[in-house]
C-alpha cells in the first residue's frame, strides 16, 4: 500500500474516534442486500414505456415520463415494488457501518435497512425523512434520508424532484451542508458514474467553496493514477486499498468470517474488510505491542495518573483474547506476553528487548503496571520484590489527598493554601485543590473552582481534566445544596440548574479525544465501572460467604476469592482518587457493603485444613488496606450492622495496621490540639463523624492491644468534639471501647455526661460500662442532678442502669419520677423490681395496665412474671386487685401465681419456666408431661443455645 493511502486510512480512522465522521450510504451497500440498482429500476421503467424512450440515457427523465404517463399511486408503487421494499434485510456492512460509530449518517437511499440495523444493534440515532422531522430530537446522532423515504412517499428520484430540491428540501440541504465544514465525509456505495454523488458534491461545493473538510469516497475498484487525480481536483480523495494486505497483521479487525459468508460478491466482501480495518486501524498497527501501549499511555500522563480498567481501550484489537483482571494481576492470553517471557530467558533476548525499549518506557510501563495493581500478565511477572521498592520510592511526590486519608488535616490545610495561591498547572494537578475541598465538605468553594477551571482547561485543549470537572459538578450538587444550612448566601437553585445545562452524553459524544479515551470515560459517566464492579464484588462476596458456612462445618477450600474482592475493590477506588475522580454514585454504596461483607466473613471463617495440610483461604490479620477501607468508607451505622449480621464478635489487625491506626489517631489530635489547647476544625465535623466513629468501634471489636497514649488522646478527641453530630454517631458505639479500654474515672464520667445530656437513649450501653468502673473504684457519678433527664427518652432505662452509682438523693427522685412517668409496663414492672419501690402510684399503675403496649408473646410472659412476683409480696397488697384484673386474663400469670400447682398442662410453654430458678425447674421436670414439654424444646431449637444447654444441664 502507497503511503498516500495509509494516509488517507489513519485520518479516516482519527475522525472515527474523535467523533468527526459522516458517512454517506449509497445504492451499492443496500445492493448487498439484494436491492436492485438505480439502472436496474429505469430499465423497468422502460420496459412500460414506448420504445422511442428505450434508448434515453437520462434516469431522471425517465423516471419523470413514467410518472407523468402513470400517476403519483402507480409509480411510488412501481419503485417500491422493483427496489423490494419491506422485503430485504440489512447486511453485515451496514453494522460495519455502524460500528465506526459515525456522527450522522447520510444515505440517498429510501429503503429501511440502516434502520433496521440501527434497531438490530441498539444504536441511537433519530431518523430524518422530511424538513419537519429535523427540529424533532432525542439524540444528537442522525441518520437523514436526504432524498426521502418510503414511508413519508416523499423520494427525490424524478427530473422535478431534483430541480425542485432545494424548495422542497431546504432545512435538509441546509443541515447536510453544514456537515462539511466541521466532519470528515465518507462516501460508501457510490459510483463514479452515480448521479447522486456528482449533484451532491457539486451543490457543496458551490455553497462551501474551500471551506470544506476532507471528503473521501470508498471504493472496491482498482483506481488509475489519472482518476485519482481527477476526483482529487473535484476535492475527493479516493481510499481504494486492498483489504488483503492488512488482513495477515497480528492484530485483527474483528473481521468474522461468518458475516463474510452473507455477503454474495466479492466485491460486498471487499468493502465489508475495508470498513472493518478503518475502524481498526492507527498510528502504531505494526508497533510492538509495549511501544503502542506506552505511546498511548505515555500521551495522557498530563491529565490521568493511571487509567484503571479503561487499559482494556488501550491494547490494539485482537492483541488479546479475553481480558481478565485478577487478584494478582492480568489475564489476557497473549501470544506477544508468551513470546516474550520465553525471549526474556535467554541473555540473548533480555539483551534485545533493553535495546528496543528505552529505560524510560520500561520504569514508565512499570509504574503504571504497579499503580494499577498489574503485577503479572498471562503469568508473565511484571513486578518483582527486586523492583517493587525501586518503584514505589519514585513516587516521590506526595498526592495531597493521602493527607485526608492520613487524618492529618494540618498538612492538608498547608497544602490547601498553598494550592490557593499556586497558578494554573495545566495538568492533573489542577483538579487538587477542588477535590480536597469537596472531602472536607466545602463544596460550594470547589464549584466555584471547577468553574474558573473549565475555560482555562478547554483553551488548552485539556479535554480530560475538562470533562472530570463536569462529572464532579454533577456530583456534588447534593452536596452544594447541603450546604446552603449553614450558609444562606449560596444561590443553589442557579447553581444547580447551571451545573444541569452541562449533558455529560452529549459532551462526551462531541469531545475531541481518542476512542480509548472515550470508552473509558462513557464507563464512568454510565457507572460501568462501578456497577459491573459491584456485581463481581457481590458475586466473589457470596463465594466467600458459602466457604465460611462450609468451613462452620468443618470443611475447608483453597481459593483467591478475597484477595480478588479486594483486589477489584481498590483498583476502582485508585482510579478515581488518584484522579481526583467523585465517586459518589448509586452503586458505590453497595460495593463497599459487600468489599467490607467479603473481608469480615474472610477473617472470621473457621482455620481448617485440607486433606493434603493446606489451609482454608482467609484473611488471618487485618492489614492496612482494609483498615483504610473499614475507616473511611462507609457509615459506623452500616458497619456496625454488617458486623451483627455476620455475627463478627473480635477482630485482629497485623503490626502494620496497628501502626497505622495508632498513627491515624495521632495525626487527628495533632490536628485539634495545639499546645495541648482545644482547636475546631475549620469545616463540618460530620465529615469525620463516621471515620472516628468506625475507629472506636473497631478498636472495641479488635483483639490487639493498643498503646495507652492512643486511646487516651482518642478519647480527648470524642470528649472535645461531642457537641457537634460526633455524638450520635460514636455514641451508639462508644461502650465497646470503653468495656475493653477503661478511660480514666474523670474522663469516663466526662464521656457519659457529654452522652447523657445530649443523646440519652444512646447512652444506657455507655452508662452500663462505665457504672461497672465506677463501681469498682467506689465512685459516684453526680454529675447530673437533673432527674427527668434519666428518664427522658430511654423511658427510665438510662436512670435505671446508673441508679447503683447515683447519690442517694437522684435514686430516691428518680424511684418517684419514674413511678409517674414510665410509659411501657414491662419497663414500670422493671423498674419496681430492680429498686424495690415501695410506694406504688395506682392511678399511673392502673393506666399502664390498660395499655400494656405488649408487642410480642416473649414481653407477655415478662409481664406475667412480674406481676406475680409482685402479687406475692405483701408490700404491694393495695395493688392485689388490680393485678389480678390483668393477670387472670393469662395463662402465664396463673402458671407463675403457683408453677407447682398449675393444672393446664396443655397450654404450657417452656419458655415459661425457664423463668425460674434451677431448683424449681428440677422439681417441675419430675411431672412426665412437663418433662415432656421441655424434652421436646430441646429437640425443636426452638430457642436460644443459652436456654436449650440450662436445660439440657437441669434434666440430665
Amino acid at each position: 500500500m502507497n503511503n498516500i493511502q495509509s494516509t488517507h486510512l489513519l485520518h479516516l480512522h482519527k475522525a472515527c474516534i474523535q467523533n468527526q465522521l459522516v458517512i454517506f450510504i449509497g445504492a451499492g451497500v443496500s445492493a448487498n442486500s439484494r436491492v436492485p440498482t438505480w439502472k436496474d429500476l429505469t430499465e423497468s421503467f422502460k420496459n412500460e414505456l414506448p420504445s422511442s424512450i428505450k434508448n434515453e440515457t437520462d434516469d431522471m427523465k425517465v423516471a419523470q415520463i413514467y410518472k407523468d404517463t402513470y400517476g403519483e399511486k402507480a409509480y411510488l408503487d412501481k419503485v417500491q415494488n422493483v427496489l423490494k421494499d419491506g422485503k430485504v434485510a440489512f447486511n453485515p456492512i451496514h453494522r460495519a457501518i455502524l460500528q465506526l460509530n459515525p456522527v450522522h449518517i447520510i444515505t440517498t437511499n429510501y429503503d429501511n435497512l440502516i434502520e433496521q440495523s440501527i434497531k438490530s444493534y441498539y444504536k441511537q440515532y433519530d431518523i430524518i425523512t422530511k424538513d419537519s422531522d429535523l427540529p424533532y430530537y432525542r439524540y444528537p446522532n442522525k441518520v437523514v434520508k436526504m432524498h426521502g423515504d418510503f414511508r413519508s412517499g416523499n423520494i427525490v428520484l424524478t427530473e422535478e424532484d431534483y430541480y425542485n430540491y432545494a424548495a422542497n428540501f431546504p432545512l435538509t440541504r441546509s443541515f447536510v451542508t453544514s456537515l462539511f465544514t466541521t466532519n470528515v465525509v465518507l462516501f460508501i456505495g457510490f459510483s463514479f458514474s452515480d448521479l447522486n454523488l456528482k449533484m451532491i458534491l457539486n451543490d457543496i461545493k458551490t455553497i462551501l467553496n474551500s471551506n470544506m473538510q476532507r471528503v473521501y469516497l470508498l471504493t472496491t475498484d482498482n483506481v488509475d493514477n489519472e482518476t485519482h487525480k481527477y476526483y482529487e481536483n473535484k476535492g475527493i480523495n479516493i481510499v481504494d486499498f486492498n483489504p488483503d494486505d492488512y488482513i495477515s497483521n497480528d492484530y485483527k479487525f474483528g473481521i468474522e468470517n461468518e458475516e463474510l459468508k452473507i455477503l454474495d460478491s466479492s466485491q460486498g466482501k471487499s468493502l465489508y474488510k475495508q470498513l472493518k480495518i478503518i475502524g481498526g486501524i492507527d498510528n502504531d498497527y505494526a508497533d510492538d505491542l509495549l511501544d503502542i501501549v506506552y505511546k498511548r499511555l505515555n500521551s495522557i500522563q498530563t491529565e490521568l495518573t493511571i487509567i484503571g480498567d479503561g487499559l482494556k481501550y488501550f491494547f490494539p484489537k485482537g492483541s488479546f483474547q479475553y481480558w481478565n483482571l485478577h487478584s494478582t494481576g492480568l489475564q489476557i492470553v497473549s501470544q506477544y506476553f508468551a513470546d516474550l517471557s520465553d525471549k526474556l530467558r535467554t541473555y540473548k533476548g533480555r539483551r534485545a528487548f533493553v535495546s528496543t525499549h528505552p529505560q524510560k518506557q520500561r520504569f514508565f510501563l512499570l509504574q503504571q503496571a504497579y499503580l494499577s495493581q498489574i503485577y503479572q500478565i498471562d503469568g508473565f511477572k511484571i513486578i518483582t520484590p527486586a523492583n517493587q521498592k525501586k518503584i514505589i520510592n519514585s513516587f516521590d511526590e506526595k498526592h495531597p489527598i493521602d493527607y485526608f486519608f492520613d487524618l492529618d488535616f494540618n498538612s492538608l490545610y498547608q497544602a490547601l493554601r498553598l494550592l490557593e495561591k499556586q497558578g494554573f498547572n495545566y495538568s492533573y494537578k489542577d483538579l487538587f485543590l477542588p477535590y480536597l475541598l469537596c472531602r472536607i465538605g466545602k463544596y460550594y468553594d470547589a464549584y466555584k473552582r471547577y468553574i474558573i477551571l473549565l475555560p482555562e482547561l478547554w483553551d488548552k485543549k485539556l479535554y480530560i481534566l475538562y470533562y472530570i470537572c463536569l462529572y464532579n459538578l454533577h456530583h456534588i450538587q447534593n452536596g452544594i445544596y447541603n450546604e446552603t444550612y449553614s450558609n444562606p448566601n449560596i444561590d443553589s437553585d442557579n447553581i444547580l440548574s447551571e451545573i444541569k445545562q452541562f449533558d455529560l452524553d452529549t459532551i462526551l459524544l462531541k469531545l475531541p479525544v481518542d476512542k480509548a479515551l472515550k470508552d473509558t470515560l462513557k464507563d464512568l459517566i454510565s457507572y460501568r465501572l462501578f456497577s459491573e464492579k459491584a456485581r463481581d464484588v457481590e458475586e466473589l462476596f457470596r463465594e466467600i460467604h458459602r466457604q465460611k458456612k462450609q468451613a462452620d462445618r468443618g470443611g475447608a477450600s483453597w481459593n483467591n476469592n478475597i484477595y480478588n474482592l479486594v483486589a477489584k475493590f481498590q483498583r476502582t477506588i485508585h482510579f478515581c482518587l488518584l484522579n481526583c475522580i467523585e465517586y459518589s454514585n448509586p452503586y458505590f454504596p453497595n460495593l463497599v457493603k459487600d468489599t467490607i461483607s467479603g473481608i469480615v466473613n474472610s477473617h472470621i471463617t473457621p482455620s481448617n485444613k485440607l486433606s493434603f495440610g493446606i489451609d482454608v483461604t482467609r484473611i488471618d490479620a487485618l492489614d492496612q488496606t482494609h483498615l483504610s477501607i473499614l475507616i473511611f468508607l462507609i457509615s459506623t451505622n452500616e458497619l456496625s450492622k454488617l458486623f451483627k449480621q455476620f455475627d463478627a464478635n473480635e477482630i485482629i489487625f497485623d503490626n502494620d495496621a496497628i501502626t497505622e491506626f495508632e498513627t491515624l489517631i495521632m495525626n487527628l489530635y495533632q490536628s485539634l490540639f495545639k499546645d495541648g489547647r482545644f482547636k475546631r476544625l475549620p469545616f463540618n465535623i460530620e465529615i469525620v463523624s463516621n471515620i472516628i466513629g468506625n475507629m472506636v468501634f473497631l478498636i472495641g471489636k479488635s483483639k490487639n492491644t493498643f498503646s495507652n497514649e492512643s486511646i487516651e488522646k482518642l478519647y480527648s478527641i470524642i470528649h472535645n468534639l461531642w457537641g457537634t453530630s460526633l455524638g450520635n454517631t460514636v455514641g451508639k458505639v462508644l461502650h465497646l471501647i470503653v468495656e475493653k479500654h477503661p478511660p480514666t474515672d474523670e474522663m469516663a464520667m466526662n464521656l457519659l455526661e457529654d452522652s447523657i445530656l445530649l443523646y440519652p437513649y444512646d447512652s444506657v450501653c455507655l452508662a452500663n460500662a462505665v457504672k461497672k468502673q465506677l463501681k469498682n473504684d467506689n465512685l459516684i457519678f453526680d454529675r447530673i442532678m437533673d432527674v427527668s433527664v434519666l428518664h427522658k427518652n430511654s423511658d427510665g432505662q438510662l436512670g435505671l442502669v446508673l441508679y447503683e452509682v447515683l447519690p442517694p438523693t437522684l435514686q430516691k427522685q428518680f424511684g418517684e419520677y419514674a413511678q409517674r412517668y414510665t410509659k411501657q409496663l414491662l419497663m414500670y414492672l422493671y423498674i419496681i423490681d430492680s429498686i424495690k419501690t415501695k410506694i406504688i402510684d395506682i392511678k399511673h399503675f392502673k393506666e399502664l395496665l390498660n395499655t400494656p403496649n405488649i408487642s410480642s408473646k416473649e414481653q407477655l410472659t415478662l409481664v406475667c412474671w412480674y406481676l406475680a412476683k409482685m402479687r406475692k409480696n405483701k408490700m404491694y397488697s393495695n395493688t392485689y386487685s388490680i393485678i389480678d384484673d390483668f393477670g387472670n386474663q393469662y395463662e402465664q400469670y396463673i402458671f407463675y401465681l403457683n408453677p407447682f400447682d398449675y393444672q393446664n398442662t396443655g397450654a404450657l410453654d417452656a419458655e415459661w419456666i425457664l423463668k425460674l430458678d434451677d431448683t424449681d425447674i428440677i422439681k417441675l421436670s419430675r411431672n412426665v408431661e412437663i418433662k415432656k414439654i421441655l424434652n421436646n424444646a430441646i429437640v425443636s431449637n426452638s430457642m436460644e443455645k443459652i436456654y436449650s444447654d440450662r436445660l439440657v444441664r437441669l434434666l440430665l
